[in-house]
């Protein structure tokens, strides 16, 4: 993939930023929560409108992309940033090395014996090393895969990222069908919250720190947040340990880590301000 450890990385988690939801909200409004046959016009339709969330979520992280890093590098914006947005190129010549939707519907094909056993099966009974891909030649169904919040391990290299205040996971899915079914095709996007927005506000509320104690972290890292709640919405103690999970996962024989990195900034939002 070309890493460099002397080189510095932007990770972007951002979606559709509502869009993903009213595509729900009008299905919803629409056919309640019963399912619509496959290939049929509101299938099809649902799935345009759903791509197009995809493409929406896409944009959006590589605007934000082109912003920061101009931000940062201090190179203009392109003027022609809406055919700029179509590349993997920012206007400082960054490269964009993965894109991963966390929220989406895919058609997975999954895997099974002869006899109907699923082929991931075999991996609760025997040693990982002898899950051979000769056990692979198996007859195989196709079925809808709706992921909330998981990422696909079918698309190469992925994020696995900690909290502010704890170190990401570059990790790379196993090749293998059955390791793959074992988890649904899917991974872990992220450590996972501990506690609930709610509770960690008020956790953090009743803890004896300065605002500034919320904007820096044990790793030494800085933390860019105007909202005062938003801050302790995402203060590290709310999150579960993401090297723990990281490795259950290698356990498993899920992933392979390929890099571990360090936050070094982290930025959320800015409270906006206009002039009277």
């Amino acid at each position: 993939m070309g890493l460099d450890q002397d080189h510095l990385y932007l990770l972007v988690h951002s979606g559709s930023r509502g869009y993903g939801e009213e595509v729900l909200q009008r299905f919803l409004d629409k056919h309640g929560i019963k399912g619509v046959a496959e290939g049929s016009e509101e299938a099809a339709q649902y799935l345009k409108d759903h791509n197009h969330a995809l493409d929406w979520a896409k944009c959006n992280r590589t605007l934000i992309a082109h912003r920061f890093l101009s931000q940062i590098t201090g190179v203009p914006l392109d003027p022609t940033l809406n055919r700029s947005l179509e590349t993997d190129v920012t206007s400082d010549g960054s490269q964009r090395i993965l894109d991963v939707w966390h929220n989406s519907v895919m058609p997975v094909d999954f895997y099974f014996e002869e006899d109907g056993t699923p082929i991931d099966r075999a991996i609760e009974t025997e040693p990982q090393d002898d899950v051979k891909a000769s056990k692979l030649s198996r007859t195989k169904k196709r079925y809808w895969l709706h992921r909330k919040g998981a990422a696909p391990t079918t698309e190469g290299p992925i994020v696995i990222p900690g909290s502010r205040g704890h170190f990401s996971y570059l990790v790379l899915p196993a090749k293998d069908e059955a390791h793959q079914q074992f988890s649904a095709f899917s991974l872990a996007h992220g450590a996972g919250r501990k506690w609930n927005r709610s509770k960690a506000l008020q956790s953090g509320k009743g803890l004896s720190k300065k605002e500034t104690d919320f904007t820096s972290t044990d790793l030494g890292s800085r933390v860019i947040c105007e909202n005062k709640d938003l801050l302790l919405e995402e203060m590290p103690a709310a999150y579960k340990e993401v090297d723990r999970i990281v490795s259950d996962l290698e356990e498993f024989g899920l992933i392979k880590t390929i890099a571990v990195f360090r936050p070094l900034i982290t930025y959320k939002t800015r409270v906006v301000r206009y002039d009277k």
